[in-house]
């Protein structure tokens, strides 16, 4: 009887992770991956855990100094998950389009020691640079850069979940109605937009992932759109922060 009830169980387990999915947002317009990794709920030990990543490939990418448009980008291989923690695509191949929404699903539970796990990930992108098509084996580091950015964090069970947002941005607020920033790829220049005008003087201020904030400069907003005179760009997440309201933008 007791082998009988294994079975049954494990058959709905493997069933119930066969149906595990999820449907792209494409409502989403932020490059890179969402939510970002210092708002992903924690994984509490000894406890399902069930979190979508939506992802938005930037269109264009920089290869060894050349400007190259993305058509894909081929998840290969996803390390340092908590034993226990597994992940599944949108589609079957783990295939993400420059330009278009995809996402995915990490799911399970573990009893893995309670700490921050950095995810890395590898895979192939599909581009096309100087007019001709390639592909091209993406590290991690470039995989983060291009938006595959998450670490996830094993709590003891019922504990606080302190996500470690950096203090230098931990109570400004996300707001892309305010403000938005986009990268400029061929004069790699940030963009800033302000919904608001103000004849007063205000201050732009860049961060970088960590919350060490790289660059600051002063306006006068009357115009709404500003361009920031920052030439150490690298890639990667940044934070745009304008009067304790801010949003993100990805350099690649």
């Amino acid at each position: 009887m007791k082998k009988v009830l294994l079975f049954i169980f494990t058959a709905f387990t493997i069933g119930a992770n066969a149906q595990i999915t999820c449907t792209p947002n494409n409502n989403n317009t932020t490059v890179g991956s969402t939510p970002r990794a210092d708002s992903i709920p924690c994984i509490e030990r000894g406890v399902y855990y069930e979190q979508v990543v939506n992802v938005l490939l930037p269109t264009q990418y920089t290869v060894q100094g050349i400007n190259a448009t993305i058509d894909s980008f081929k998840m290969e291989t996803v390390s340092n998950l908590p034993s226990g923690i597994n992940y599944v695509c949108y589609n079957a191949t783990c295939t993400f389009i420059g330009g278009k929404n995809g996402c995915f699903v990490v799911y399970g539970s573990t009893t893995d020691t309670a700490k921050r796990y950095d995810i890395a990930f590898t895979g192939t992108a599909y581009v096309k640079a100087m007019g001709f098509p390639t592909t091209y084996p993406i590290d991690e580091s470039m995989a983060q850069q291009a938006g595959f950015s998450l670490y996830l964090k094993v709590i003891e069970k019922d504990s606080a979940c302190q996500l470690g947002t950096p203090t230098s941005i931990k109570n400004i607020a996300e707001n892309t109605q305010k403000i938005n920033a986009r990268f400029d790829i061929e004069k790699q220049q940030i963009i800033v937009e302000l919904a608001t005008l103000n004849s007063q003087a205000e201050t732009i201020e860049l961060f970088d992932l960590a919350g060490k904030k790289i660059y600051a400069q002063t306006i006068n907003n009357t115009s709404g759109v500003y361009t920031l005179e920052y030439s150490n760009l690298q890639k990667g997440l940044y934070f745009v922060r304008v009067n304790n309201t801010a949003t993100k933008v990805l350099v690649y």
